[in-house]
């Protein structure tokens, strides 16, 4: 099946994307920003030195994750990752600084920092627009930085289109679907399972028990019960392989596809004019028209 549906596809197009090198040197930049904002405010603060992403092996090479071969060797490759996890360490260079002031002085700090507003809705409601300017010098800096980076943190469109996104699990299809799916995994010997992501996540919590703190300093887990993991990693490919036989068999791929291209499709032909005008607002081109 298609990997992105057609309004996933149309905003992709029209993104800047950065590798691992950019995004640290962004971040820098950030960074330096904050201290400097800060120090103006008559704060101390430390630049948080960049890491790049979280230190994990790629993944096997020798099947395609999504296949059956996949599935028989590795299930998901969530125990081979943990197996294969790489220490990662984080230290708040801020922590002791922050430490030593007083609550009045922290309460400054912080507001300094992080801003005064911008804080989560209550369930239910609609969050308020995103505003940079009350956000803090985290908030200026990034928007110095990467003012487009901003665009899904407002409502309305943003939100209009996450929604619809999120709706297509609840389309009468695919609930029918995943309902197929369901009755053919318990048949299989694993009941209690309502949609297919819910296999992986019967393996994730498996695997959680048999994680443990990894080295001083590193916020990786590790195993730490490797028999434990071979047990693990038993069930891991027998629940995989059950998943991709009952999503094959009863077509949930196929028909899940179908309605989030639909959907997709629908919204994206209602609102092109104003994605246009959004993605152009951002600084970012918009995309073919294909």
């Amino acid at each position: 099946m298609a990997e992105a549906g057609p309004l996933t596809t149309y905003l992709a197009a029209a993104s800047v994307t950065m590798d691992a090198e950019a995004r640290a040197a962004a971040e820098t930049q950030v960074q330096e920003r904050i201290a400097a904002c800060m120090a103006d405010l008559g704060f101390p603060y430390t630049p948080v030195p960049t890491s790049g992403d979280a230190a994990r092996a790629d993944g096997p090479t020798d099947a395609e994750p999504g296949t059956l071969g996949f599935a028989q060797q590795y299930g998901y490759g969530l125990v081979w990752g943990a197996l294969h996890a790489e220490p990662q360490t984080f230290e708040d260079v801020n922590a002791a600084a922050v430490a030593a002031m007083s609550d009045s002085e922290r309460t400054a700090y912080e507001a300094a920092l992080w801003g005064t507003t911008n804080a989560a809705p209550e369930p239910g409601a609609e969050p308020e627009p995103y505003d940079w300017t009350t956000a803090g010098c985290q908030g200026r800096a990034r928007h110095e930085v990467d003012p487009a980076g901003e665009a899904w943190l407002s409502p309305g469109l943003p939100t209009e289109i996450l929604r619809t996104l999120d709706s297509v699990d609840s389309d009468p299809e695919v609930v029918d679907a995943a309902g197929a799916w369901s009755a053919c995994m318990a048949d299989a010997g694993y009941p209690g399972l309502t949609v297919p992501d819910d296999a992986m996540g019967l393996v994730s919590e498996a695997l959680a028990g048999v994680l443990g703190p990894g080295t001083e300093g590193s916020d990786v887990p590790v195993v730490v019960d490797r028999a434990g993991a071979a047990d693990v990693a038993a069930l891991e490919t027998a629940v995989a392989v059950a998943d991709l036989t009952c999503r094959d068999d009863v077509g949930y791929d196929r028909i899940r596809a179908a309605r989030r291209d639909a959907i997709e499709q629908a919204f994206l032909d209602d609102h092109r004019a104003e994605i246009d005008a959004w993605l152009a607002a951002v600084g970012r081109p918009e995309a073919d028209d294909t």
